[in-house]
């Protein structure tokens, strides 16, 4: 009879080894794979909303599957909390179709919970029957609460967030200024759900500082300032 596999759930804070593991990890399963250990780094070590969090399944001293856990900051029923976003969720080839995703979910809720922290996800159709069984709540997409008005143009700007030339750079910290500032006036969004709170410095290493990124900024500017902003 074979032996049967012990596994143990961790759900620990990242640091600068364990990411080096999971880079590691990635790169020998996924060879090619967009996330570098660059990138991991820029995800789990530099946010300015604090480090990420790594859920992780073990076979003895083995990493089995993991997934991380992004910090972003939230507005919830016009007060300031925090969320987690549930990315980069990898398996073991010789471990997959055992429910580990099951028990990274479990892990990562109770934890977070725990902290009183909010715990989000994007999951694909493969990923929807473990986020059901764990009682996972399905409601319309999280976007950025942010609405401005668009009146008739005097100026509409598109630049590229990297690379930028000191113009450009002025021009975006303009603009994450005025993106903060909106964000943080909004009261609740509807129905009370969570919503995005932005800070320039986060709006900064999303859009700015994420290794290998490219995003384009649109401004629209009227006879009274900034009025519109897309990323």
């Amino acid at each position: 009879m074979a032996e049967e596999t012990h596994f143990s759930a961790l759900f620990e804070a990242a640091t600068p080894e364990r990411v080096a593991e999971l880079a590691a990890f990635r790169e020998r399963f996924a060879p090619g794979a967009v996330p570098s250990s660059t990138y991991l780094e820029w995800l789990c070590l530099r946010n300015p909303a604090g480090p990420a969090y790594v859920a992780s399944v073990r076979a003895g001293e083995k990493l089995a599957a993991f997934q991380l856990l992004i910090p972003a900051p939230l507005n919830v029923s016009g007060a300031e909390a925090l969320g987690h976003f549930c990315v980069e969720v990898f398996t073991h080839p010789d471990f997959r179709g055992k429910g580990l995703f099951s028990r990274l979910i479990a892990v990562s809720k109770e934890s977070l919970a725990q902290q009183g922290a909010w715990l989000f996800g994007h999951p694909n159709k493969a990923a929807v029957r473990a986020w059901s069984k764990a009682k996972m709540c399905f409601g319309p997409e999280l976007v950025p609460r942010i609405a401005l008005p668009v009146p008739g143009g005097e100026r509409v700007r598109r630049l590229r967030l990297s690379g930028s030339g000191a113009a450009e750079a002025a021009a975006a910290k303009s603009a994450f200024s005025h993106l903060a500032a909106v964000s943080s006036a909004s009261g609740p969004a509807p129905h009370n759900r969570p919503s995005l709170r932005y800070s320039e410095a986060w709006l900064r290493w999303r859009y700015q500082e994420r290794p290998g990124g490219s995003y384009f900024l649109s401004t629209h500017e009227g006879a009274e300032g900034l009025t519109a902003v897309v990323v």
